[in-house]
């Protein structure tokens, strides 16, 4: 008989294992079952009245309690140190389903993790729940099953972990451990969830809160069906939907889970399906609203019955005391109010007078207005899409102040979104910032002052946040030329000398008051120092980032406002309602006419009232500017309101020239005309809401006949055709001008784009139209251009053109640009007269001075010297004699590849002209590493073998 010594693993004071359940511990009277693990790093405490360490730790216990466990971070404490708290063994033995609940509370910067453990034999500890990192100045409850140990004695561990700094202690309090019965309803309620005003623009509005309380977490339950009553609500016409939203135990109302909807009546019963979950369930009972309500009506409901996996319930509260009203619309800039800080529009004054104070529209009482400083040349005019402009200047005189005694007055949240609306160059450097002096007056001129404290839109490169503008050329990442435009920044802040904004300069720290200095500043207008003039239509700050859908609505409110194409033109972005978030322009669905897209709309929220537009894309009229303006009603001089909130007609082109098809093609139309001629532009209309019927002006004075007019083509015979398929050989419509003008060669049109079911709430409408003529021989539309292309061929570009028939034409002009704003001569062609035949031109361009886009066009003049433009063209240039390097990414994180055909060097220097870096550039791809300069901006330069160089700005994110 051999006997051998061996010992069982005991789990912590297993001689004394709890039985009794439920089983609490608040730890207001000692640890209890719960003892410090003393071999580890350091030791769980028992306290009150808050930790010793500030911004970090609780204050009291949860609930009602005093009394938590907690660890102590601070020195000698460092990265990676544990505290063990374990406890006495618990026999589950009688359990069937047991649970845990406890409280914990993880507040500060650096806070650690908190781990849970279990074990059945004290040496394999198992982690059920984790959780890492700050979780905010609040106690918080987690839950853990335990069914998996029914029948088991065990035995539990909570692990604190120290983080990288002093803040980061951790608590724990109000622990509970019992056996899970089965889930049963216990009661229902109903509550009045807001009794504030619903603004006449709102899109929705919270009305009742039903609560539904249930114990016990086995089995399930399931809510399916709620009665509810419209009671205390004046007008179903103002309602469009009654929604049920599901919270979950959250007592705040969201939308974001929609147990079920229906359509507005006196009483309805909404069916749906939400399993419940042990505690108070919240639901949310929520108005749809239509466009355009009554100010004065009132908003209210009651609940008089639910369904619960089959039984039905009355809630002991069914018609809550309040009721809400419907007021006016205060509008924010696309639709976006919460944390608005300033908001100036150009709206104001006289045009032609000076413009001194620049009210904010925002809600931040602390900026009340920007004032001019010298009281100089800042005027209203209104060429920004019919709205108005501020011209600023160069220098801190030129632009508009405002003070403000503390920092947190003006930027409270971690985050940052700007835009400003301008006209000017397609290098804005516009500076909206937040800056702070040494000074004791405002006026400081000092670059690193202004650096340092603010942030400012730096030009080229400064995109929206989502990366794409009407600026940005997503596929030749250029930029291109335009007369008006707006510029969005977003991010968060990262402190004093950080930038986590997209596209541009942005350093300051949230909260904190710059040291040494006596007043903070907003300004708007051109960044100091520099002497040339910006038109600034709008600008707007929100103090925290917003969302892509947000960004997004208010892009679209600036773009229909302002006339400015989103996203690249041709491709352009979908265009979105501030008021409700719905797609107003699809790109998708309105694939091929994405050029100089433009509309007029009404959005309340918003502000928005744009009844007259056309595009502003492009320098010069005939570049990328089309030549139809569109004026809501029947009058061009007086543009009518819009009948009711939400309406937008939005439209686009196909980019096919203004010149005839070079046929006669005979379509007849639904009202008995035919058409002899049409031209090849056609452009296609996106109708939501209701719109009132539409004025269309189209200015020919540019694109046919003499310089001053059409000459001796006769207007009344043009026709505009409107086809809802955009077939018009057989079946569209054909409109007569209701004006026009053979001395200016303009002509208006009026049409009401109802669908064929002339249902006016039909929405998503899309019509196509064009242009054409009952008469080709009395109104003959511009002589056809059927062919137009520019090849490369290394240090030369191949001009080729092609006129399927031409009329006193006497001669061609081929013109280059390189950046579309301004143009050169490079060389004329004769033309052939009078010919009906096709004819081949051709030129060659040996003489271009840069690598990279080159635009090119044709302008063919008369014999009587009258001219107009009838084709563009791009190509990709290159001659290796002014071969420029590519560098990228710019802005750089930590590599920079430089591509060249030529060998040179590669020299990178601060804005105090030190060198930083300076390496070899090799044929073909060279990287070089980036990771060692600190953030900012830096000056770079590239010198080739061929004795040229390159410099441009470089920054370093």
């Amino acid at each position: 008989l051999i006997f051998a010594d061996y010992s069982i693993a005991q789990l912590p004071g297993c001689g004394t294992s709890i039985a009794a359940f439920p089983y609490t511990e608040g730890f207001e009277a000692s640890s209890g079952n719960w003892t410090d693990d003393v071999t580890e790093q350091f030791n769980w405490t028992r306290d009150s009245g808050g930790t010793t360490s500030g911004s970090t730790g609780p204050t009291t216990g949860s609930a009602a309690s005093t009394w938590y466990m907690y660890i102590e971070t601070s020195a000698p404490r460092v990265n990676g140190d544990q505290a063990w708290l374990e406890s006495d063994c618990f026999n589950f033995g009688a359990l069937t389903a047991p649970r845990i609940e406890f409280d914990y509370h993880m507040y500060g910067a650096s806070t650690g993790t908190l781990d849970f453990l279990i074990s059945t034999d004290g040496v394999v500890w198992t982690s059920i729940w984790t959780l890492s990192g700050n979780q905010g100045n609040s106690w918080q409850t987690a839950s853990v099953d335990l069914t998996a140990y029914a029948g088991l004695t065990v035995g539990f561990q909570f692990r604190g972990t120290r983080g990288t700094s002093y803040t980061g202690d951790i608590a724990i309090d109000g622990l509970t451990i019992f056996n899970q019965g089965p889930i049963t309803f216990q009661s229902s309620t109903t509550t009045q969830a807001s009794t504030g005003a619903v603004e006449n623009c709102a899109t929705s509005a919270e009305i009742l809160g039903i609560e539904i309380v249930t114990t016990g977490t086995t089995g399930s339950l399931t809510a399916t069906e709620f009665t509810v009553n419209t009671t205390g609500t004046t007008s179903l016409a103002d309602l469009s939907a009654i929604n049920i939203y599901y919270t979950g135990t959250s007592p705040a109302f969201a939308t974001g889970s929609l147990f079920g909807t229906i359509g507005p009546a006196g009483s309805v019963v909404i069916n749906g399906s939400q399993a419940l979950v042990s505690g108070t369930n919240y639901f949310w009972v929520e108005y749809g609203l239509n466009p355009l309500m009554t100010n004065g009506n009132t908003l209210d409901g009651t609940c008089s019955s639910l369904v619960v996996s089959a039984v039905s319930h009355v809630p002991t509260v069914t018609s809550p005391a309040g009721l809400r009203s419907i007021g006016a619309c205060n509008p924010s800039a696309g639709g976006v109010a919460g944390n608005l800080q300033t908001w100036f529009d150009a709206n104001i004054g006289t045009v032609g007078n000076p413009v001194l104070t620049w009210n904010n529209q925002g809600p931040n009482a602390n900026i009340t207005a920007l004032t001019s400083t010298n009281g100089g040349p800042v005027a209203n005019s209104t060429n920004a899409n019919f709205n108005n402009i501020i011209t600023t200047t160069g220098g801190y005189n030129g632009t508009y102040h405002a003070e403000v005694s503390n920092r947190t007055q003006v930027i409270s949240g971690t985050g940052v979104t700007m835009y400003v609306a301008y006209q000017g160059q397609s290098n804005p450097d516009l500076s909206f910032e937040f800056h702070g002096s040494t000074q004791t007056s405002p006026g400081s001129n000092s670059a690193a002052q202004w650096l340092t404290w603010g942030f400012r839109h730096g030009g080229i490169g400064s995109l929206f946040g989502d990366g794409t503008s009407h600026l940005y050329d997503a596929v030749t990442q250029a930029q291109m030329s335009e007369n008006s435009g707006f510029v969005g920044l977003h991010g968060t802040s990262v402190g004093t000398g950080g930038n986590n904004m997209n596209g541009s300069e942005m350093n300051f720290s949230v909260g904190t008051f710059p040291s040494g200095s006596n007043f903070m500043e907003l300004s708007v207008g051109y960044w100091p120092g520099y002497g040339m003039s910006r038109g600034v239509m709008e600008a707007i700050l929100w103090d925290r980032d917003l969302s892509a859908t947000e960004r997004r609505n208010v892009e679209t409110y600036l773009a229909i406002k302002y006339g400015v194409t989103l996203g690249m033109n041709g491709v352009s972005l979908n265009y979105t309602s501030p008021s409700s978030g719905a797609v107003v322009w699809d790109i998708a669905a309105n694939a091929g006419f994405n050029y100089d897209v433009a509309g007029m709309a009404r959005a309340d929220i918003s502000g928005l009232d744009q009844r007259k537009s056309h595009s502003t894309n492009g320098p010069t009229a005939g570049v990328f500017n089309d030549i139809l303006t569109v004026v809501n009603g029947v009058s061009f001089a007086a543009p009518a309101a819009f009948p009711s909130d939400r309406a937008f007609f939005i439209w686009g082109h196909n980019n096919d020239p203004i010149i005839n098809t070079g046929v006669v093609v005979n379509y007849p139309t639904d009202n008995g005309e035919v058409i002899e001629t049409i031209i090849q532009r056609e452009w296609k209309s996106q109708e939501n809401g209701v719109v009132n019927g539409v004025t269309l002006e189209f200015d020919l004075s540019a694109v046919a006949g003499p310089a001053n007019g059409i000459g001796n083509n006769d207007l009344a015979n043009l026709r505009l055709l409107v086809d809802e398929d955009g077939d018009y050989t057989a079946g569209a419509t054909s409109i007569a001008p209701s004006s026009f003008n053979n001395i200016t060669g303009i002509a208006y049109f009026q049409h009401d784009f109802i669908a064929a079911s002339g249902n006016p709430l039909d929405q998503n409408r899309g019509f196509f139209f064009t242009l054409g003529s009952t008469d080709s021989l009395a109104t003959p539309l511009p002589v056809e251009l059927v062919h137009f292309e520019v090849t490369n061929e290394d240090c030369s570009n191949l001009i080729e053109w092609s006129t399927a028939s031409e009329s006193n034409s006497d001669y061609y002009v081929i013109e280059r640009s390189y950046d579309l704003a301004q143009w050169e001569q490079v060389g004329t062609v004769s033309g052939a007269g009078n010919s009906t035949q096709t004819l081949d031109y051709i030129y060659r361009d040996n003489d271009f001075e840069m690598n990279g886009l080159i635009y090119y066009r044709i302008v063919q003049f008369d014999f009587d010297g009258s001219n107009s433009e009838i084709g563009l063209q791009v190509v990709n240039s290159f001659c290796e004699d002014n071969y420029e390097p590519i560098a990228y990414p710019n802005p750089v994180t930590n590599e920079l590849s430089i591509k060249s055909m030529l060998a040179g060097r590669v020299t990178v220097m601060d804005l105090n002209g030190r060198i930083v870096s300076q390496s070899e550039v090799a044929e073909g791809t060279t990287v070089v590493g980036m990771s060692h300069l600190t953030q900012g901006t830096y000056m770079m330069t590239i010198e080739l073998s061929n004795g040229k160089t390159f410099m441009s700005q470089l920054v370093k994110m």
